[in-house]
């Protein structure tokens, strides 16, 4: 039997609020924190030593900050084959600071351009601060400043700003590495954003107080069926104008299309599975909101694997689960006996 909907209140916009809090925070506030005088991060290259949460490290446990390093990949590598794309959707800069950027630009065209012309200046100068201690670099006088920090500083400062600006999409679906490597990390047992065209077709605009097809006694269609009519709806010119249908054979989906409007990189989630969605989940929350103003229960869209739409048992441990989570904790081991 298909899962019932999930609740309108299971949807992603806490998570990716609090995911944002919390990282855009420690980034702009990490460079200005002390443990024991010394800051809380510091990579410095002039001296050959860095500093780590406390911990004094010297050129010469480089090996242990590397095994450090491969432990947080394999351990992305193992987020991603358990829960899909949360990096890109949840905890990537670049969806974070577009996200900002979007909701900025609500206050108006001109003091939004202001307001992220001067985030991406302070993102520059913290971005500095991680390799020189922040509190030489301000004031602007300050002994910190020469013309490598401020290269950095001014070309950190540019890349963020013109990257949300003018090349947000272009860097998701073209440029980034680890959207390619996609294919080689998830399985048919990782959740991607779903929808639920069983439940959702035929599509159409109704009146409010039309109720859903489970209320009305309808059963969910037959794959093949349901797989026509987005066929049909994706590829007009090809299929011929739209049929009409009477309310009671409606699906549940309101063909507002506020999932395509509201995707960063405008998919049209009802198409089917795209390599390029972000799984970022705002498809999910626009779409719950339209159901739940015409009375209906939300979960048309929802994250979900391919091996849980053809109703077969999910798998936690799999072979490429288990490789990431020994390299994860290997490294990590590793790291631990070299610092001690």
């Amino acid at each position: 039997m298909p899962r019932p909907p999930l609740p309108a209140a299971l949807t992603f916009s806490w998570p990716r609020r609090l995911s944002a809090l919390l990282l855009l925070g420690s980034f702009y506030l990490l460079p200005w924190l002390s443990i024991n005088g010394e800051p809380a991060v510091l990579f410095d290259l002039a001296g050959r030593h860095a500093y780590l949460l406390g911990i004094e490290l010297a050129a010469d446990e480089l090996p242990a900050l590397l095994a450090l390093a491969v432990s947080g990949l394999a351990l992305l590598y193992l987020l991603t084959n358990l829960g899909g794309r949360l990096w890109c959707g949840l905890l990537c800069p670049q969806s974070i600071l577009g996200s900002l950027y979007q909701q900025l630009m609500q206050l108006g065209r001109h003091g939004g351009n202001l307001l992220w012309a001067l985030l991406a200046i302070w993102t520059g100068i913290s971005f500095v601060g991680y390799f020189t201690p922040v509190r030489q670099l301000l004031p602007p006088d300050a002994a910190g400043w020469n013309h490598w920090t401020v290269f950095w500083a001014v070309f950190y400062a540019a890349a963020t700003w013109a990257n949300i600006r003018f090349l947000r999409t272009r860097l998701c679906t073209e440029l980034c590495p680890f959207a390619r490597l996609q294919p080689w990390i998830t399985d048919q047992h990782t959740p991607h954003v779903r929808y639920q065209l069983r439940r959702g077709e035929p599509r159409g605009a109704r009146a409010p107080g039309l109720p859903g097809i489970h209320a009305r006694g309808r059963t969910l269609l037959n794959p093949t069926t349901a797989q026509d009519y987005v066929f049909r709806a994706a590829n007009p010119a090809i299929a011929g104008s739209w049929p009409r249908f009477a309310p009671d054979r409606l699906g549940d989906c309101l063909d507002c299309a506020q999932c395509q409007q509201q995707c960063p990189l405008k998919l049209d989630i009802r198409n089917g599975v795209d390599g390029n969605c972000l799984d970022c989940g705002l498809c999910i929350s626009v779409c719950d909101r339209q159901l739940a103003a015409h009375g209906l229960p939300g979960g048309l869209i929802r994250r979900q694997s391919q091996a849980d739409a053809e109703e077969q048992p999910a798998r936690i441990m799999r072979p490429r689960t288990v490789v990431a989570l020994v390299i994860a904790l290997g490294s990590a081991l590793s790291s631990w006996l070299l610092l001690h």
